[in-house]
């Protein structure tokens, strides 16, 4: 490859490729290909700065309620449960002294993406239904085009949406007691 700037031709600066020179820092002392500070991704950043001890996991599915849809790509004006993802659901707490609770599940299908992140509030409620634990949540979506009903990422609404976990059959008590206990109280 050359060095210009040609059709289809790119490279990686030192500090964007990790570890690229053999788990050393430009000066050459072992940083276990650790960026400097300003350096650092955003993730990396709220890692930095969001501390979060787990207090309870369960293996769970995620689904949300949407509106149906027929076989011919139309909504029917019914509603059902759509399937979002399966992987641990975490019960986090913040250990800054700030007093927030967080729900997170990550996917497992697809390579640990982040399917649920939500802060605990005081207006918050769990419902159970079998194996099943209830809840609205809200969410950012894209906004729908009234003219022609397509999605337009650009502009984000915020909704409220119910959610459903579904816990294996002997742990669903136990995750509907911790997520309850989980709920701050009303200031």
């Amino acid at each position: 490859m050359g060095s210009g700037a040609g059709a289809g031709a790119f490279s990686f600066s030192k500090t964007a490729a990790v570890g690229g020179s053999g788990g050393k820092g430009e000066d050459g002392a072992d940083g276990e290909g650790a960026l400097p500070k300003e350096e650092q991704t955003v993730a990396e950043k709220a890692k930095d700065t969001i501390e979060r001890e787990v207090k309870y996991e369960v293996r769970a599915k995620l689904s949300r309620l949407g509106d149906e849809v027929g076989t011919d790509g139309k909504q029917t004006g019914k509603k059902e449960w759509k399937a979002v993802a399966t992987g641990q659901l975490q019960l986090l707490y913040s250990t800054t002294g700030d007093n927030k609770r967080y729900l997170l599940l990550r996917d497992e299908k697809q390579l640990g993406k982040l399917r649920l992140n939500m802060l605990i509030q005081s207006s918050t409620t769990f419902k159970t239904s079998g194996t099943n634990i209830q809840f609205p949540a809200v969410l950012d979506e894209p906004a729908r085009d009234p003219e022609t009903g397509k999605m337009d990422h650009d502009k984000m609404v915020r909704v409220i949406v119910w959610m459903n976990i579904k816990t294996p059959k002997d742990d669903v008590e136990e995750a509907f007691k911790h997520l309850t206990e989980a709920i701050p109280p009303k200031e």
